[in-house]
């Protein structure tokens, strides 16, 4: 019946709502992508992975992004072409190692 299920579902929102806690990226507009699948960020699991060039922020969905590298055996940003330094790729990593990812 229709009360159960609302009731079900209000249930496990409250539950949930500690796991949600902090989850930044949920809060960004549908319209933020990742540049390689095109998929909202804010419905990732985890954050996204961060690109810092310049002081221009870009995010990636992590695993998308490694896929991509490994793949293309191309190590550089794919919005920039610029080769990525030693350490964005430890940090991506880290990343993905952190999120049961790698």
């Amino acid at each position: 019946d229709a009360q159960k299920a609302k009731a079900e579902v209000t249930r496990w929102w409250r539950e949930a709502a500690p796991t949600r806690k902090g989850q930044w990226w949920r809060e960004l507009a549908a319209s933020e992508t990742d540049p390689i699948s095109l998929e909202p960020l804010n419905r990732l699991r985890v954050e996204p992975f961060e690109i810092d060039e310049d002081g221009h922020k870009m995010l990636f969905d992590a695993r998308v992004l490694a896929a991509y590298l490994v793949s293309s055996n191309v190590f550089a940003n794919p919005l920039t072409r610029r080769p990525l330094r030693r350490e964005t790729c430890a940090s991506l990593d880290a990343h993905l190692e952190k999120h049961g990812r790698a």
